[in-house]
């Protein structure tokens, strides 16, 4: 996975419909408290393990995350694609419960009686900045 498709998927995670019931707590300051670069281990030029802390309601997830930055173009079926920067070629997590005791209940119930015309409760996006920042000084 490229590491900028990982951090477009946690800083969407407010819209995934698997948390929508802890949407509510997306500027609560204890979940943006939780997102947490612990270390950036590198073990050459190429190689990196990253260990962080995400903030995911119901869980905070710490994830271990190692890095290969690649430097020739990847084939992707026919087509070369540039495919240059650093990819996430094994993750390890582990979670235990966060604000788990606080799912918005109101809204689990608009959002199963009410929804968008396209289907898809409408939310707002919060940049995960800890990891994509690290990605940036890796490079």
């Amino acid at each position: 996975v490229e590491s900028s498709d990982f951090c477009a998927h946690v800083g969407a995670r407010w819209t995934s419909p698997k948390h929508q019931a802890w949407a509510h707590l997306k500027d609560d300051p204890r979940a943006s408290a939780a997102d947490t670069l612990l270390s950036i281990d590198f073990a050459g030029p190429s190689v990196a393990r990253v260990t962080l802390k995400i903030g995911y309601p119901p869980f905070l997830y710490h994830d271990v995350l190692l890095l290969l930055r690649v430097r020739t173009p990847l084939m992707d079926g026919s087509a070369k694609l540039p495919r240059d920067g650093w990819w996430v070629v094994a993750k390890s997590s582990a979670n235990t419960p966060f604000l788990d005791k606080e799912p918005n209940r109101k809204r689990e119930r608009d959002v199963a009686t009410h929804s968008s015309s396209s289907g898809q409760q409408e939310a707002a996006h919060t940049p995960f900045k800890d990891v994509g920042e690290a990605v940036a000084a890796l490079e």
